[in-house]
């Protein structure tokens, strides 16, 4: 591509900041480098998402939340996946497996009765 073309391409939309233009040695045309993904100011050498540390921290922490849903089927597929090991060794594993039962009935009535405290019916 000529470098006049690379000038011509449409700029991401973003909270990328530009702290101007780095030349490239193979093509000759410019570089536009993003800015930090938490707060958006221009990047230190050698850093590709984050300027610093305390924002990569907070960055990879936002990442980490679970939405209730996407937890619900997570636990739902440990659960079968754990009847099949208890299903496939002896009868000693099946207490686990009774022990997950009962705890899971406990927190539904717990469940319902705060949704029921609170007023839904």
């Amino acid at each position: 591509m000529p470098p006049d073309a690379a000038e011509r391409r449409p700029r991401r939309e973003g909270g990328a900041q530009d702290d101007g233009n780095v030349s490239n040695i193979v093509t000759g045309a410019s570089v536009t480098r993003p800015g930090c993904a938490w707060c958006g100011d221009p990047l230190p050498g050698r850093r590709r998402w984050f300027c610093c540390d305390d924002h990569r921290r907070r960055g990879q922490r936002a990442e980490r939340i679970t939405e209730t849903g996407e937890f619900g089927r997570a636990a739902i597929r440990m659960i079968r996946q754990m009847a099949r090991r208890v299903g496939a060794s002896d009868i000693a594993e099946f207490g686990a497996m009774w022990e997950v039962m009962e705890e899971s009935e406990r927190a539904v009535t717990k469940t319902v009765d705060d949704l029921r405290a609170v007023g839904f019916s």
